[in-house]
């Protein structure tokens, strides 16, 4: 969460190249920010816009 907070927006795979994780614990991990209303991801093509939601 603290990389897409510091971004503002973000592509999935940048996420994935920052963090080391797989492709798919990020999409894990963004699915359940984003029911927690902590993240909104954003399809653009054949990738994700990760953007923080404002506090």
């Amino acid at each position: 969460y603290e990389i897409v907070k510091e971004a503002g927006k973000i592509r999935q795979n940048e996420i994935v190249a920052k963090t080391g994780f797989s492709k798919a614990r990020v999409s894990r991990v963004l699915k359940s920010l984003a029911e927690k209303k902590l993240v909104k991801v954003e399809k653009r093509g054949r990738t994700n816009i990760v953007e923080a939601f404002k506090k």
